[in-house]
């Protein structure tokens, strides 16, 4: 699943935000490129998955999250980013594969 405007930080404004973000961090390059290479589909071996998220947050509010992951197994199981905010809110949010 590659991105929309591409791997190359100069054509794509949120890659270059990305990757700056990451050198503010001292993250190293190679890990940048590897990361870079992994979402374009250029590395061997990565599948990625679409899930969506859907559920309520406080007062009530409706809540869609669109993700992809590269996690290989039980996917809607596993603990995600989200799993903090299904904490802090008390209510769970469903997953499906897209």
């Amino acid at each position: 699943m590659p991105p929309e405007k591409g791997g190359d930080p100069i054509g794509n404004p949120r890659l270059r935000l990305a990757v700056d973000n990451a050198k503010a961090v001292n993250m190293p390059a190679d890990n940048i490129e590897r990361a870079i290479k992994k979402a374009t589909g250029e590395l061997e071996g990565v599948t990625f998955h679409e899930l969506m998220y859907e559920g309520y947050g406080p007062a009530g509010v409706a809540i869609l999250v669109e993700v992809a992951t590269d996690i290989k197994t039980d996917r809607c199981r596993s603990k995600t980013p989200l799993s903090k905010a299904e904490e802090v809110w008390e209510k769970p949010l469903g997953c499906m594969d897209v």
